[in-house]
């Protein structure tokens, strides 16, 4: 392993059986007294690393010693994300911020599904998740958000059409069931992905006469996208009270277009210049799309409650944001598939896992930035 996951990044929560557990085990290897192995329900951290871990901060102590399956139940879950539903199913995706998973070195969730099967179980005796709402006002069930989301993954995974193209019409088919007069095919429509994917097959000559046609992105809807983008790039561990002040005062200077931002070292312009992509840079990036649609792990009970609708709206404007910081990342003329392998690690560590998200000035302004209006220049600004 890498051990970033066992670093001050990722805090890891334990329950009552699994310190008594872990605080029962003989491991002499750990420098400090057991009563200090714990602190607020979560494993102590000493510079900047798990104290279970090696000096080199690569292998886990517990884990050489007395196998996996005694580990606490966060870090046995990591990479994967599984959730169970009220109706008793199970969901799984992986954790782009782990850099095996964002370089597609472990992607086969496949393979690890009897480790699903019985994490899930356990998971189970905490919490089920209850079926995410489409809108604050359709409530259609998880069978039915299922088969909406399949029309959208099928449009995602249309390669015959460009990416950009695919993004605006996903952003359309949104949008048009956002009017009242249209709403009712969330829940009644027979053949719900078969006509929105015709849709769309149709609608390509539209989408690319608004995409080449579109205005320059306005002064407020760049910086709405700012903001937007700023919670993709949010970490508050580690942060006291002043820092957290001094950094929005340097977010809101970033988000006004005055100064750079900071991101690993790098130096992200308020003007958002994008760099050409290389064929396929996209792949890890469609890999992390598909593993949340699939799963529905951006909405409801995964992300803090929010609806189908809202979800769709942060998805659609993480292409742009993932494009933007590929763009920080590059070393060359061109954005790679390891740059945008490099945007994922940043990005998934906070998107739909900090509570900004259901926020609602962050909800209200993706809602803006993915209208008609705004997400056609936000596509033009960001990824052309």
């Amino acid at each position: 392993m890498c051990g970033k996951c066992c670093g001050r990044d990722w805090p890891v929560p334990v329950d009552k059986d699994e310190r008594a557990r872990i605080a029962a085990m003989d491991l002499p290897d750990v420098k400090i007294p057991v009563k200090k192995w714990f602190k607020n329900s979560f494993i102590t951290k000493k510079n900047g690393k798990c104290i279970f871990s090696t000096c080199d901060g690569k292998r886990c102590l517990i884990h050489e010693k007395y196998g996996l399956d005694v580990k606490a139940l966060a870090c046995r879950l990591y990479p994967l994300d599984i959730h169970a539903w009220e109706d008793g199913s199970i969901s799984a995706s992986l954790r782009y911020d782990c850099p095996a998973v964002a370089n597609g070195m472990e992607n086969n969730i496949a393979s690890a599904i009897v480790k699903i099967d019985q994490m899930a179980d356990e998971i189970a005796h905490y919490r089920r998740d209850s079926a995410p709402f489409y809108s604050e006002t359709i409530r259609p069930g998880l069978d039915r958000l299922r088969e909406i989301t399949d029309a959208y993954i099928a449009i995602f995974n249309s390669s015959e059409i460009p990416l950009p193209l695919r993004f605006l019409g996903c952003s359309e088919l949104l949008t048009f069931h956002k009017q009242k007069e249209n709403a009712s095919d969330i829940l009644e429509a027979e053949d719900f992905a078969d006509d929105a994917k015709n849709l769309m097959d149709r609608s390509v000559e539209n989408l690319s006469y608004m995409l080449e046609n579109a205005q320059a992105a306005s002064y407020n809807a760049l910086v709405g996208f700012r903001y937007q983008l700023l919670s993709y790039l949010r970490n508050d561990n580690g942060l006291n009270l002043f820092s957290r002040f001094r950094r929005m005062k340097k977010h809101l200077d970033f988000m006004l277009g005055g100064t750079e931002l900071e991101i690993a070292g790098k130096k992200l312009s308020p003007l958002l210049q994008v760099l050409p992509t290389e064929e396929n840079a996209y792949e890890p990036y469609m890999r992390w799309l598909n593993g949340r649609l699939k799963s529905l792990h951006f909405c409801g009970g995964p992300a803090f409650g929010i609806t189908f609708e809202e979800g769709m709206q942060y998805l659609l404007l993480s292409y742009p944001a993932v494009t933007v910081i590929a763009s920080v990342f590059a070393e060359g003329e061109t954005i790679t598939r390891q740059d945008v392998a490099n945007a994922l690690i940043q990005l998934d560590y906070s998107f739909l896992r900090t509570k900004l998200y259901r926020n609602r000035n962050l909800k209200k302004g993706a809602a803006i930035l993915t209208n008609q209006e705004n997400y056609v220049t936000l596509l033009k600004h960001c990824t052309m």
